[in-house]
């Protein structure tokens, strides 16, 4: 008989209805196919295929005779029911014999006892992977073939894992079954609803190897080994980036190809990242969501509040290695390098100047293409400067009336009105340039 492999194990044979009968690695041989309709008859004293059957047939009745008696919970399987029955109670029954880990599932204890024996049952034929569960290989095994056999019945999206496509199919309909017990807050993964629930009990259940890190997330614990191991696992095949975020290669992709694919809903302007739409529309609606814990100060830009945030802690997590610089910025430090090492990496094409920041290289371009960008608009000076329109703007201050402003809001004022020429491209560009009139 042929057999082929399924999403948990061996497809040995198919139910009269078409659904697919799979033989885990523990259970008795099935047989290859299944009358839905013919139940007594057909299995006689086989009681493990009678039972097999009689779950099956479940799914065309509707009918779920396990059910939880503390949340809506249903299933065909009594095992099932008990297991799920541990998420109320807290308990968990099976501990490791080498360490304080417990579990409420066996299954997940004995692929917990490989990580101290260094055992990895499962390996992949065609690369270095080694698992402890045979699931997951099954799963791996799909990134060489190309194969992804569950496909979304509403939109294109396909994956390797039948429950990736259950998960899948709540964004399509909106569910969320999952509910925290501890707040009203629903969820459409379960392991939202567990990472969840660990801020409501304080538990950080996932350790570093390295370190003392814990987190609540098992994907931080991932990313954080990063540091330790220096690996950046997604790499880009057109240049050297490689990065520990899949997005953030998906993101860099877009500087390739030149694609902009999020438009902003107010004006013509497009991204190649979602945050930074996100981040531009607040400049539509004069929101300000983000605010400092220690202040009333409010920005639009996390990066803003990060920043700032470190004027109350006194932080500056960059430091030199040659000396006792320190900042709050990367950049900073990058061009600090530059003092040591003597490079200047930023040169001028039409002449010999080179220097240390880009800022520089650019206001020095402007002396051979005689641009003068900053324009007044109550005379007809201009600079390539933005520091010399600065002065100049201030010789106009009194000539402003000041409408019960101070001077100081007069000088903003001015600074706002007043911009260059030719805006740079981009909103951010010109951001940008409002914050260098403003410095």
């Amino acid at each position: 008989m042929q057999t082929r492999k399924g999403e948990r194990g061996v497809i040995v044979g198919v139910y009269a209805c078409g659904v697919d009968v799979e033989k885990g690695p523990n259970q008795k041989q099935l047989w290859n196919a299944l009358p839905c309709d013919n139940l007594e008859s057909w299995f006689g004293a086989q009681s493990r295929d009678k039972d097999s059957l009689k779950k099956h047939t479940f799914k065309h009745t509707g009918e779920w005779p396990f059910k939880c008696e503390y949340c809506d919970y249903k299933t065909v399987d009594k095992y099932k029911l008990n297991k799920h029955l541990f998420t109320h109670t807290g308990e968990k029954p099976f501990k490791c014999e080498h360490c304080d880990y417990t579990s409420a599932n066996k299954d997940s204890l004995k692929n917990h006892t490989f990580n101290h024996t260094g055992e990895w049952p499962f390996k992949c034929e065609y690369c270095d992977y080694k698992t402890e569960d045979k699931y997951k290989l099954n799963k791996h095994l799909f990134t060489h073939t190309g194969e992804k056999p569950f496909k979304c019945e509403y939109c294109d999206y396909k994956t390797v894992a039948k429950s990736d496509l259950n998960q899948h199919l709540f964004t399509h309909t909106g569910e969320k079954p999952f509910k925290c017990e501890y707040c009203d807050d629903r969820f459409n993964k379960k392991e939202l609803l567990r990472t969840h629930t660990y801020k409501h009990t304080g538990e950080k259940p996932f350790k570093c190897e390295y370190c003392d890190y814990r987190s609540d997330c098992k994907r931080y614990i991932k990313l954080h080994t990063f540091t330790h191991t220096g690996e950046k696992p997604f790499k880009c095949e057109h240049c050297d980036f490689k990065t520990v975020f899949k997005s953030y290669l998906n993101k860099h992709l877009f500087t390739h190809t030149g694609e902009k694919p999020f438009k902003c809903e107010y004006c013509d302007d497009r991204f190649n990242n979602k945050e930074l739409l996100k981040t531009h529309t607040y400049k539509h609606i004069g929101e300000k969501p983000l605010k400092c814990e220690y202040c009333d100060y409010r920005s639009d830009i996390k990066r803003n509040i990060k920043l700032h945030t470190f004027t109350h802690t006194g932080e500056k997590p960059f430091k030199c290695e040659h000396c006792d610089y320190r900042t709050v910025v990367k950049s900073n430090l990058d061009r600090h390098l530059f003092s040591h090492t003597g490079e200047k990496p930023f040169k001028c094409g039409f002449c010999d100047y080179k220097t240390t920041d880009n800022s520089h290289l650019k206001r020095h371009m402007k002396t051979h293409t005689g641009e003068k960008p900053f324009k007044c608009e109550y005379c007809d000076y201009r600079s390539a400067r933005n520091d010399d329109f600065k002065k100049h703007m201030l010789k106009h201050e009194a000539e402003i009336p000041s409408n019960g402003m101070d001077s100081m809001n007069i000088r903003v004022s001015i600074f706002m009105l007043s911009m260059p020429v030719e805006e740079p491209k981009g909103s951010k560009a010109r951001n940008k340039s409002k914050k260098k009139l403003l410095m």
